[in-house]
């Protein structure tokens, strides 16, 4: 797979087809494989770029601090080393916040974006786990600090997988294999040292773009799975960014890209055809 050098760091990324370009970028703390069943659509029509991000997948992991705003100015600087001027982005999750930072820091090199599960704020992104209401991000860290990669998934996300994916997509034999495939085996070896996806919670923990989306001046698609634990947030979102338009994807969870692929590519590839140029 081809490399970018971006700045003093060396990111990882798979492209296909030709057109417009198109950057995806995956959720944390999976890699660019989590758009496997986009990438052969996608690229029919799109120049379709999936990055790894700093310090996850097979992209240089320099240490802290990582934040969404380090983050989105890397991948301005792919564009830069790919000699792209202007692209559409599509971020799930984690990628999200990278696609609504580039968005707001750098819109004269993004031509549209959609932010699909991606809260505007983890700050104040709060979870009930035992009575306790505390922010997100601690409890993944509890877990995470002590247990690394693996411990976090089977006692965070996995216990909690109807989250994730809807049960069908669980139960079926493309679910199985996808979910053992990528978040416990891959998921597993590139997240061996949990140091950097930490880090990434940590750059997280204030960051905050609420006051800042009125004023978005590009094309943007919000979307969201009807059983994401983002999904209040994603509608606060949806209402609050200028001209935005707001996608609820039905039976689905947080990889909404994965359980209902079919209605997920449809959704996004009639926004692109609108907004990419």
């Amino acid at each position: 797979m081809p490399r970018a050098q971006v700045g003093a760091i060396s990111l990882n990324y798979e492209t296909a087809g030709s057109g417009f370009p198109l950057v995806l970028i995956h959720a944390w703390p999976t890699d660019h494989a989590i758009w496997q069943l986009q990438m052969p659509v996608f690229s029919r029509d799109y120049h379709t770029i999936a990055v790894d991000l700093r310090g996850l997948g097979q992209s240089d992991k320099p240490p802290a601090p990582n934040t969404p705003e380090i983050m989105a100015r890397d991948l301005v600087g792919l564009l830069d080393a790919l000699g792209i001027e202007r692209a559409a982005v599509c971020g799930i999750s984690l990628g999200g916040v990278v696609a609504a930072q580039m968005t707001l820091d750098a819109p004269q090199r993004v031509a549209s974006a959609v932010w699909v599960g991606a809260p505007s704020y983890v700050d104040r992104f709060m979870i009930t786990v035992g009575g306790e209401t505390i922010p997100l991000a601690e409890v993944y860290l509890r877990v995470l600090e002590p247990e690394g990669y693996l411990g976090f998934w089977h006692k965070v996300w996995k216990a909690n997988i109807e989250l994730l994916f809807n049960e069908e997509f669980v139960q079926s034999r493309l679910g199985t294999y996808l979910i053992e495939s990528l978040f416990e085996d891959r998921y597993a070896r590139w997240n061996a040292d949990a140091r950097p996806i930490i880090d990434i919670l940590h750059g997280l923990s204030t960051w905050n773009i609420l006051d800042r989306l009125p004023t978005v001046t590009r094309p943007v698609q919000v979307v969201v799975g009807d059983h994401d634990p983002t999904f209040v947030y994603c509608e606060e979102q949806g209402r609050l960014t200028a001209n935005a338009e707001y996608v609820v994807i039905d039976n689905s969870g947080h990889f909404c890209n994965l359980d209902n692929p079919a209605r997920f590519n449809q959704v996004v590839l009639d926004f692109l055809h609108r907004t990419a140029r």
